[in-house]
């Protein structure tokens, strides 16, 4: 059989845990049909399942190998028998832990051996290890989306952190990669500018921080995409119409950066500007340009918020230069703001539009659900507009009848500021929907949750005709 590549995770809690691992590591390099072990580095990590026990520390090796997945775990077994572990506890502490968690090419589904592994998509201690390691780029790419998954390292346990490397079965300690920090926008052009010299591309997120699997998913993919990915974080006052909104607005940079390290094997840049960095000399702002889409939705019922938002973005724009910048579906009507910004500024960014992240249960991921005491409620937002799309796909043409039936299922919300369906493009109201189609439609919602106010929005995958001049449009 041809040589190929294979991954085990290792673990221990019990007795000299580093021991039990270097032994363990050493035996694996003395297997006849393994070779070329490369380890991870060492991580020390809190207990799941049975919490009763002592922390863990657990580490990944990627070998190269001629046995089948079958003969590889009698080989895992072994080590675990010379280590003497018992099994009296499920999850409970071990001398010495190995799972197969993958070999290329293979996959076995039976009640005794699973590969991949069940859970190596899922849990912080087995990806860590395993991004330490050299593996195709598809592979990474499944382990770093299972690791955007996961808010941040506090959900591994609250001991987490690196002890060190394995080289040839020695502990050779070693710093993680640091998260670059800048604050002023001459460090960060002086570095773009510097980066574009040397050819790399560079991906470009921009938050107002509390960052959540939403903003993870968009820098996760502008690491796949680009050399470098530059994340800034600023909260501007520009685009809150109300103070009490500003001052509620969740703030944890510590928590932020601990998020960003977890990005292990990437080029990050933090751009953390203060107000008068972003906009020196604080003058007088008049709208950057004219267009329908600041007076409509999100612009009717907050006045000079998109305006705000296109501030902001323009300053870092001029500042970050030529990039991708990625933002996310969810704010929809801020996506077309940007979109018209950069193409009436002439200003050399591509925007890539990133698709909503929703929890398991349907909500649309957003830094205020932190604030909200009714989840129940707040489902509510996302279940009617899936069922405005059912609707659609199944055949409703009347508008005004699928508004009312999505609207119904809202009854518990305290207030629906807007419930639309418009043209996707454009965001003109569409009074018809059917087959003889010209553009698509995307159905929009503001609502209230208590004091949290929740906006989310859904393509209905169908195109619309008859469109209606809204009043006042720009163009």
């Amino acid at each position: 059989m041809k040589k190929r590549a294979a991954y085990i995770g290792l673990g221990s809690n019990l007795g000299n845990r580093k021991q039990f691992l270097r032994t363990a590591v050493n035996n694996l390099e003395e297997v006849e049909d393994i070779s070329s072990i490369q380890v991870s580095r060492l991580y020390e990590t809190d207990p799941m399942g049975y919490l009763d026990q002592g922390q863990f520390l657990n580490l990944a090796v990627r070998i190269e190998t001629t046995l089948s997945a079958h003969e590889l775990l009698q080989v895992c077994q072994a080590e675990e028998n010379k280590a003497e572990r018992q099994r009296t506890i499920k999850d409970g502490p071990r001398t010495l832990d190995l799972d197969l968690l993958f070999v290329e090419g293979e996959t076995v589904d039976e009640p005794d051996l699973s590969v991949p592994h069940p859970e190596m998509f899922n849990r912080g201690f087995v990806i860590l290890p395993l991004l330490d390691l050299k593996m195709k780029k598809e592979l990474k790419t499944q382990i770093k989306k299972g690791l955007a998954k996961i808010p941040h390292k506090k959900s591994f346990g609250s001991n987490y952190h690196i002890e060190g490397v394995w080289v040839e079965g020695e502990l050779n300690l070693k710093e993680p990669a640091k998260l670059q920090i800048v604050k002023t926008r001459a460090e960060l052009s002086k570095l773009t500018d510097g980066l574009r010299e040397e050819s790399k591309k560079i991906g470009f997120v921009p938050t107002m921080g509390a960052l959540h699997k939403g903003h993870l998913s968009l820098i996760e993919q502008s690491i796949l995409e680009n050399d470098v990915t530059v994340i800034s974080i600023f909260v501007n006052p520009l685009q809150f119409n109300k103070e009490k909104d500003l001052e509620t607005y969740p703030n944890d940079l510590d928590r932020d950066i601990e998020v960003l390290e977890c990005f292990f094997e990437s080029s990050l840049i933090l751009f953390i500007p203060s107000y008068d960095e972003m906009y020196p000399m604080d003058e007088v702002r008049a709208p950057l340009f004219e267009s329908h889409l600041f007076e409509i939705l999100e612009g009717e019922k907050r006045p000079g918020h998109l305006e705000g938002v296109c501030h902001a973005v323009s300053a870092l724009f001029s500042i970050v230069g030529k990039c991708r910048a990625y933002f996310g579906e969810k704010d929809w009507q801020q996506l077309l703001v940007v979109s018209e910004l950069v193409q009436t500024k002439n200003f050399p960014v591509e925007i890539v539009r990133c698709k909503t992240v929703r929890e398991e249960n349907g909500l649309a991921i957003s830094s205020r659900n932190i604030l909200l005491k009714d989840i129940e409620v707040a489902l509510e937002v996302s279940k009617a507009l899936f069922l405005g799309k059912d609707l659609i796909q199944n055949g409703e043409t009347n508008v005004e009848k699928i508004v009312k039936e999505m609207k119904q299922a809202l009854s518990k919300a305290s207030e629906i500021e807007y419930l639309e369906i418009r043209d996707e493009n454009t965001l003109m109201p569409v009074t018809k929907i059917g087959k003889e189609i010209v553009s698509p439609v995307r159905i929009l919602i503001a609502a209230k949750v208590g004091e949290v106010r929740l906006i989310d929005n859904i393509p209905a995958n169908t195109i619309s005709v008859n469109k209606t001049p809204e009043n006042n449009v720009s163009r």
